[in-house]
C-alpha cells in the first residue's frame, strides 16, 4: 500500500518528533543510508562508458575527409 501525501517540512518535522526515540533514529540511520549510497549510472552516462569508440585510424580519417570538404 502506498500513500503519497503533501506535506511542509514542519508538519513533517512535527510528525518525525512524534515518533518514538528508537522510531526516530531508525529514520535517522535510513536517511543517512540513503544519501551515502552510490547513485546508479543513468542511461547516458553507461552509453558514453561502454559505447563504440573510434581507433585513431578511423579518427585521423573522419579529419581527413573534414578538411577536404572544406
Amino acid at each position: 500500500m502506498n500513500i503519497n501525501l503533501e506535506i511542509g517540512y514542519e508538519q513533517l518535522l512535527k510528525l518525525v518528533m512524534q515518533l518514538p526515540s528508537k522510531q526516530r533514529k531508525q529514520l535517522a540511520e535510513a536517511i543517512q543510508k540513503a544519501e551515502t549510497a552510490p547513485h546508479p549510472p543513468n542511461n547516458l552516462q553507461e552509453l558514453l562508458l561502454t559505447g563504440p569508440v573510434w581507433t585513431k585510424e578511423e579518427y585521423q580519417n573522419v579529419l581527413k575527409t573534414r578538411e577536404q570538404l572544406n
